[in-house]
């Protein structure tokens, strides 16, 4: 679809030409919901957020012509309001008790992110108590789910340099302290881990390759764990 027939449906759409909408509802739903879907991994949600980013475009038929991208704002609008639902859906579906911690359930992106870095229960603090030295003492989190995360559909399942370059809203590389909004469901795992990080001075850690991960005090220890773990010297 050409951008001159983009701005003729946007136009058609602000006179509330049903068929206008329909056809622009038909051209990007499916492209839309899998997007969705690939961040939220749930189909009745990944529907539910589409239809409502297009009943939102409908109820401001009178602005559409005014948007300068359409698909820009589109998939951005996709990308905010599945985040939102995973948020709702998570405060609304974790309701077992943590013991006798008590957690409050917010939008805290920490949990996300160690949800995303591990699925080894043993480091999930240790991560935490990671990222918490790093926030402390404002250094970068430099975390690679949070670069992927801002990718979007760019991301073809390899990470580049240049991905660790390239600035978006969720990029810890190139941006101080955590991103915008969570980038995963957490489970009570990663929940527990991000309200009790563990006993650790630790600032970085690499992945052994086995699931777990080493973790480094000093950025001589982690290049010498970086080297023989990754790297095989």
């Amino acid at each position: 679809m050409s951008e001159d027939e983009i701005l003729n449906l946007l136009l058609q759409i602000a006179r509330q030409d049903e068929g206008a909408f329909r056809k622009l509802y038909m051209h990007y739903y499916t492209k839309l919901f899998q997007f969705s879907h690939s961040i939220c991994k749930n189909k009745q949600w990944a529907e539910e957020v589409t239809e409502d980013v297009f009943i939102k475009i409908w109820r401001n038929h009178k602005t559409a012509p005014q948007i300068q991208n359409l698909k820009v704002y589109l998939y951005t609008a996709i990308k905010n309001t599945t985040l939102n639902y995973i948020a709702q859906q998570a405060r609304r579906n974790i309701t077992e008790p943590f013991g006798d911690i008590d957690i409050e359930l917010t939008e805290n992106p920490a949990d996300s992110i160690i949800e995303k870095e591990t699925g080894t229960s043993a480091d999930r603090a240790l991560i935490s108590a990671v990222f918490n030295n790093r926030l402390r003492i404002g250094m970068r989190l430099q975390t690679d789910p949070t670069v992927i995360f801002g990718l979007g559909e760019a991301f073809d399942g390899n990470l580049r340099k240049v991905d660790l370059l390239t600035d978006t809203p969720w990029n810890t590389y190139t941006r101080t302290g955590l991103p915008p909004t969570p980038i995963a469901i957490p489970g009570k795992a990663a929940l527990l881990a991000a309200v009790q990080p563990g006993p650790s001075k630790a600032l970085y850690f690499v992945a052994r390759g086995d699931g777990s991960s080493v973790f480094s005090e000093s950025l001589d220890a982690h290049n010498r764990a970086v080297n023989k773990y990754q790297r095989g010297q």
